[in-house]
Order: structure tokens, then C-alpha cells, then sequence
């Protein structure tokens, strides 16, 4: 499962060019993977995120792959985008946000949860 905030977070990562920067140069993500990443919507980022932690949760290696649809573009967000950059980044959006949302929320989704066992 995805939280709003994950889809929130994320929504100025993929279509800002500070969001992009931070994938190129500091995460290395290929310019033509974060460029298509612009064209995601809310439900996609949703769907993308869950795929990533069913394949945590499933344990998947690298030679297997889950599928899922991006259903919506970030064209018809515009609005959206303003609304929360409005909210959550009053004092502007940068590389060090871009990177703590990335972190926050992709980065978490596809890492081994911790064990809570005691001894």
C-alpha cells in the first residue's frame, strides 16, 4: 500500500526540474527514465509504489519482475502540483527535498523491513 503523502511526496520529484536533478546527478537514474517518470499521475506513482514493496514483501530476485499500469498522467495534475508544492514546500523546493522524498519513499519501499524479534 501507498500513502497519500508517498504520492504527494513524489508527484514534485518526478515533474520539477529539482526533482529531476536529484534523480540524474545524485541517484543516477538515466535522463530518459526521469523524463518518462514526468509522465506520472498520482494513481501511477500509487501503482508503481506498491508493485515495488509486493516484490519486497515477495522477496523477488533480480531475474523476476512484477507488472502494473500506470493509469493516469501527470498532465492532468497541474493543479495538484501547485496545491502542494503551496503546502508542503512554502519556502520553495530543492535537491535536499527531492533527495529526502526519495529517500523517504522509494528507497523505504524496496529495503527489507527490520525484524522486531526479541530475544
Amino acid at each position: 500500500m501507498a500513502s497519500d503523502r508517498a504520492t504527494d511526496d513524489l508527484l514534485p520529484v518526478f515533474n520539477t526540474p529539482e526533482g529531476r536533478r536529484e534523480l540524474i546527478e545524485r541517484r543516477g537514474v538515466p535522463a530518459p527514465i526521469a523524463a518518462a517518470l514526468s509522465s506520472f499521475g498520482l494513481s501511477s506513482i500509487c501503482s508503481v509504489l506498491a508493485a515495488v514493496k509486493l516484490a519486497r514483501q515477495m522477496k523477488l530476485g533480480p531475474d523476476q519482475a512484477i507488472f502494473t499500469v500506470a493509469t493516469d498522467g501527470a498532465a492532468s495534475y497541474g493543479s495538484e502540483l501547485e496545491r502542494i508544492m503551496a503546502r508542503c514546500y512554502p519556502d520553495g523546493f530543492d535537491e535536499r527535498e527531492a533527495g529526502e522524498s526519495f529517500t523517504r519513499h522509494l528507497l523505504a519501499a524496496s529495503r527489507p523491513r527490520a525484524r522486531a524479534d526479541t530475544a
